[in-house]
């Protein structure tokens, strides 16, 4: 009987270590307040990994460029600050979770779970994705457009643009949900972006395209000296206005698309 105890007392002791050692990982658990996906990057225009609902579970490893390395239902990935839970909703603090994270218990576990791999990061920022990539084989013109790059979001509502080059002229295009009027290309009430950069300086692209009244898209044409200006300082926000007034997107997570990106429409 004594031995029994024993061996159970062994498996307890065992058992409570391992939950020790898993929570020092943990910054601190709450539950989802909507449903959402889970992201493999901490980039908005990441690939999903697996999608959560109200009331699950939601396990906080780190915080990385406004997002949360997070476990939920197993899965692990990242989520947009502010968008899933409420700060200050945490079901359980962990003390030794910052000394923990100091150390490289984080690294070693990111490597395991194969989430934080950076150079699959370093390859999506670096290298050119495309939506059209050709030369018309009869009059040899160029059409290059990359796809849509969300940069940031206000609550539900996002703000994307993309690239393009026809035959070497070059554009940028402007594109959110926000219910923010039609754009308008002539010149009487004429929609606008504004591009406002780390550095200061601020860049006027106006409504080239035709009056659309659906969804927001904006077309603006891009120079040579407005290329070089948006190679040399970071995004800091972006105003986009339609026939209905304005929005202002403060921020801006992929604040260096045109680092990225700019290179692949010349």
């Amino acid at each position: 009987m004594k031995k029994i105890f024993l061996v159970l007392l062994i498996i307890l002791y065992n058992f409570v270590s391992i939950a020790q050692e898993q929570d020092e990982k943990i910054l601190f658990k709450t539950v989802s307040v909507k449903d959402g996906k889970l992201k493999k990057f901490p980039y908005l225009s990441s690939d999903f990994v697996s999608q959560f609902s109200i009331g699950d579970s939601i396990y906080v490893f780190d915080f990385k460029n406004r997002n949360y390395l997070v476990s939920i239902n197993n899965d692990i990935g990242y989520i947009y600050q502010g968008l899933y839970f409420f700060e200050n909703y945490k079901i359980k603090k962990y003390s030794d979770s910052i000394r923990r994270l100091e150390r490289d218990s984080l690294s070693v576990y990111r490597k395991r779970s194969n989430i934080y791999n950076e150079k699959r990061v370093k390859e999506y920022k670096t290298k050119c994705q495309y939506r059209t990539n050709k030369v018309d084989e009869f009059s040899g013109k160029i059409r290059k457009s990359t796809p849509y790059y969300e940069l940031g979001k206000i609550h539900n509502f996002y703000i994307s643009i993309s690239l393009g080059n026809f035959n070497g002229r070059k554009y940028l295009y402007f594109t959110t949900n926000l219910d923010i009027g039609c754009t308008n290309p002539y010149k009487s009430d004429r929609s606008t972006a504004k591009i406002k950069l780390e550095n200061g300086d601020i860049l006027n692209f106006y409504h080239s395209g035709v009056l659309d009244c659906g969804e927001y898209y904006l077309t603006g044409k891009l120079s040579n000296s407005e290329i070089i200006k948006l190679k040399k300082s970071k995004i800091s926000t972006i105003r986009l206005i339609g026939t209905e007034g304005y929005q202002d997107f403060t921020e801006i997570e992929y604040n260096d698309v045109f680092f990225d990106k700019l290179k692949c429409i010349e």
